[in-house]
């Protein structure tokens, strides 16, 4: 009972299935479905005996992986909970070993704190890319991996991205699912859409942008375009023009 009665069957399953007890053994309905692993997994699976040591090198380089650029705790949120006890001792091995390279990321105002890490492979990527890289403008969902962590996104991209699904409607700044609007390698501004189900039309209510960025000729091209290809994929198509900048 309490605030989180409603959530404790989820968490409960995920702790568990952290510790390898229970795994998802299908979905009905968007639903996951959870069983023992005894009965998931083969016999042969459950009497293999791995390695610790070569589990949590991989899947910490493989969380590096997915974010690109991290610190420790950013890596840590990603891993699960029995491969966060030695992380310090697998980053510096997966350094010795050269799979890994600490770099300095720095801002405008210097570099930012924190050690950070990034594949040694994505680096050499990172490097030939930034000679032929174009950046394009999208829209991200509050929830894209780019911007899960809100710490981090303020960090990288100087932006405070803010959830406010459950705030009243008469507190809400930006809106109810509002979407950063990411322009090369930038979070330049914020869009607050809304889809009409019944006439089929996606309409902005609000378009909020960044300190010092304009809606110049190109940016509204490139923005309108974003948002028609998020209209299409929900089945509609886009109200226009868009509304002035806030």
């Amino acid at each position: 009972s309490g605030w989180t009665h409603e959530r404790n069957p989820s968490q409960m399953l995920e702790i568990l299935s952290g510790t390898g007890r229970v795994l998802v053994a299908g979905r009905a309905k968007g639903q996951r479905l959870w069983d023992l692993a005894e009965r998931v997994l083969p016999a042969t699976a459950l009497d293999t005996r791995a390695e610790t040591g070569p589990l949590a090198a991989n899947a910490a380089a493989e969380a590096l992986r997915a974010l690109g650029i991290a610190t420790r705790d950013q890596i840590r949120d990603v891993v699960t909970y029995w491969m966060r006890r030695d992380l310090d001792a697998t980053l510096a091995a997966l350094v010795q070993a050269g799979r890994i390279s600490e770099v300095e990321v720095r801002g405008e105002d210097g570099p930012l704190p924190g050690q950070w890490f990034i594949r040694v492979a994505d680096l050499r990527t990172a490097r030939a890319v930034d000679r032929r890289w174009r950046g394009r403008t999208t829209l991200l969902s509050p929830f894209d991996n780019l911007i899960r962590d809100r710490v981090r996104t303020q960090a990288l991209f100087g932006m405070r991205v803010v959830l406010e699904i459950y705030t009243p409607e008469a507190k809400r700044r930006w809106g109810y699912f509002v979407m950063p609007v990411l322009r090369g390698d930038a979070l330049v501004g914020r869009v607050d859409p809304r889809f009409d189900r019944a006439r089929g039309v996606l309409e902005v209510r609000a378009l909020h942008l960044e300190p010092g960025v304009r809606l110049d000729p190109a940016f509204r091209r490139d923005l309108t375009a974003a948002l028609r290809d998020l209209a299409r994929f929900l089945g509609g198509t886009l109200r226009t023009p868009l509304p002035a900048p806030r």
